[in-house]
């Protein structure tokens, strides 16, 4: 059974356009192992439409042992998040699952340079790391030399703005480069510019050793092809908080697929532009989930025949893929049938 802990908003605060920070109390502390800045929670709460969804929201502070902050953007898509931003409100309660993730401070130690890439709201996690290495950094402890690259359609789109600038200017360890795609910027200086993150202006920076990427499926699997050219040596974390675009996989032509599940002995038929997960709970079959987009690793399995397209299945290592294992909630069948071991 997952770990369920209950959190009492504290404070709801407006951050920046359409994104707010909520102080969450756990109530129940002694049943779970409380979260850290980097990890994530995954919240059940119904959306617009009244239907109780479970979504993933990284903790970016921890202010008291049993109070974390978290960061939401709405979206206008009738989603959890904007529920949230609707009725999250002072003394409301709310169900999550405990903490999962293992991108924290902790994850950086012996890291000398540490490059961050984000897009849009996946600022979350590098701000959640930031403020913890400043704190280590406060208290007379080594840190990396960080630099941040962060992609957004506007300024106003960006969360903690003033405090990023403010402990670039402040400090010898930390800098940001900001990207602006879609308002233009009249003069670019040196933490402005318009236009995208390429792989030109990564290459600029001396190699890191660690690169930590955080966005949407494109974004993420866009800039880790892109680290790759530049950034050989470095180890990677990432980070996707979106499912990939199915029309990518089935090119807009699903098939029915037969899924044979070894060792409970049961065989369904699912649609090739599901994936693996979604065509399991589809028919019942429980399989452990957590963050659905190929980061927590919690959805494992094993292929035993047939052909799946792989997308973002970023906590695998290359040698897991190569015994056949894979993410349930990324992989998607490919042909008329295919057998798994949960």
């Amino acid at each position: 059974m997952e770990d369920i802990m209950f959190l009492r908003c504290e404070q709801a605060c407006e951050v920046a356009r359409n994104v707010k920070t909520f102080k969450l109390r756990i109530l129940d502390i002694s049943h779970s192992t409380t979260p850290e800045p980097g990890q994530y929670i995954s919240i059940v709460f119904p959306d617009c439409s009244g239907i109780r969804q479970q979504r993933s929201y990284t903790v970016i502070g921890k202010p008291e042992n049993d109070l974390i902050v978290i960061a939401v953007q709405r979206t206008g898509r009738g989603g959890v998040s904007d529920r949230l931003h609707a009725d999250l409100k002072e003394g409301v309660v709310v169900g999550a699952t405990g903490a999962a993730g293992e991108i924290t401070s902790e994850a950086l130690i012996g890291a000398s340079e540490l490059v961050l890439l984000a897009g849009g709201i996946g600022i979350t996690l590098p701000y959640g790391l930031i403020k913890s290495l400043s704190t280590l950094h406060d208290a007379g402890l080594p840190v990396p030399k960080t630099t941040l690259f962060l992609s957004a359609p506007d300024v106003t789109d960006i969360p903690f703005l003033g405090e990023l600038l403010k402990l670039d200017m402040s400090t010898d360890w930390f800098s940001i480069r900001l990207f602006i795609t879609r308002s233009p910027i009249r003069h670019s200086t040196v933490q402005f510019r318009s236009g995208r993150i390429q792989a030109s202006l990564l290459a600029e920076h001396a190699q890191p050793d660690t690169v930590i990427i955080c966005g949407g499926h494109s974004f993420a699997q866009s800039l880790h092809e892109q680290c790759n050219q530049v950034y050989e040596r470095a180890h990677y974390l990432i980070e996707s908080f979106s499912a990939p675009e199915t029309d990518e996989i089935t090119n807009g032509r699903p098939h029915p697929v037969t899924l044979y599940i070894e060792g409970i002995d049961k065989e369904l038929v699912m649609q090739s532009d599901q994936s693996l997960l979604d065509g399991l709970e589809a028919h019942g079959i429980p399989i452990k989930t957590q963050c659905r987009t190929g980061v927590c690793g919690s959805c494992k399995i094993r292929i035993n025949s047939g052909d799946i397209h792989r997308s973002a299945d970023f906590a695998l290592r290359a040698t897991e893929r190569a015994a056949g294992y894979a993410l349930a909630c990324c992989s998607f069948p490919q042909g008329k049938a295919v057998s798994i071991s949960l």
